[in-house]
């Protein structure tokens, strides 16, 4: 309470301070930043001058939606990349840079990168060649 503005009606003489005036944190930047950028906890919580808590607590709060992208013949460039607690499958079109399909793994094997690339075959794409990074 202490350290707020306060304001006292001229009428009735009622006493009332105005809600926090922080800046709203865009959780679409920031999962941005967490993902593609490689920003940190610690590092975003310093930027939007709040605690890690809160980081995580928008992280958690955010749900990806894949763009949509449509089936045409395609490069395929497919990697498992581990982020602190899990493991990320992605694929991802050569060409056009775009993010087709990913997937949380708990390791990356084999099997999950066949059953992707028979599940993008039934959807209708065509895939000229296969890179695996």
């Amino acid at each position: 309470m202490r350290w707020k503005q306060r304001y006292k009606c001229k009428l009735c003489g009622h006493v009332f301070q105005n809600k926090s005036r922080q800046k709203k944190i865009e959780i679409t930047n920031l999962w941005n930043e967490y993902c593609f950028w490689k920003q940190n906890y610690s590092e975003l919580s310093e930027k939007y001058k709040v605690t890690v808590k809160t980081i995580q607590k928008k992280l958690d709060e955010y749900e990806f939606i894949p763009p949509f992208v449509l089936p045409t013949e395609i490069i395929l460039l497919m990697d498992t990349t581990y982020f602190w607690e899990f493991w990320i499958m992605v694929f991802k079109d050569y060409k056009s840079k775009k993010v087709i399909n990913y997937k949380l793994v708990k390791n990356e094997n084999n099997t999950d990168y066949k059953n992707w690339v028979k599940e993008l075959q039934d959807s209708w794409w065509i895939i000229k060649a296969i890179v695996c990074v």
